[in-house]
């Protein structure tokens, strides 16, 4: 059985911060990603031809002035 896709994108968020100790403010799906994809408060979701069916990639857009959540989640 496979995790629902956003308890899969919270996980990748918390791995994300981890790693590189900053919250992303935009996740990109593959155009054909079945589901809508309800993201955090200050994340923006949208469609991207270079990401691979099934995958979420997370990023830090300079160009969003979004307020982002706090370093932990």
């Amino acid at each position: 059985m496979t995790d629902p896709p956003a308890a899969n994108l919270i996980r990748a968020i918390q791995y994300f911060n981890e790693k590189y100790g900053s919250v992303p403010n935009r996740v990109e799906l593959s155009p054909n990603w079945l589901e809508d994809l309800a993201a955090p408060e200050g994340i923006e979701v949208t469609r991207s031809k270079s990401v691979q069916p099934a995958y979420i990639m997370l990023t830090i857009d300079p160009t969003l002035r979004t307020r982002l959540p706090g370093k932990a989640i």
